[in-house]
């Protein structure tokens, strides 16, 4: 797995997860800079780039618990061998 934020170009935030194994990780928890909404904007295991079509239905919100040194954590489905980018919407 690999991990990093980013900003966008209007500023927005950015969180990329990349998990380079075959194997989906159901419930992968992930440290989040931010509390509130975060959608899903990319995932390269989605239907329409020939991947199996799993994901986090769209949106995940975090949970108030530390993880990976930030006051957040996200509980996230990652597919295999897959690409996901996800923009934080907010509280």
């Amino acid at each position: 797995m690999l991990s990093f934020c980013r900003r966008g170009p209007q500023g927005e935030l950015l969180l990329c997860v990349l998990n380079f194994t075959p194997l989906q990780r159901d419930g992968y928890w992930l440290g989040a800079p931010a509390a509130g909404s975060w959608r899903e904007v990319f995932n390269s295991d989605a239907a329409r780039y020939g991947g199996g079509n799993q994901g986090n239905l769209g949106e995940v919100w975090t949970l108030p618990e530390e993880c990976h040194g930030y006051p957040q954590r996200l509980s996230l489905c990652l597919p295999g061998l897959a690409a996901l980018v996800f923009r934080y919407e907010g509280a």
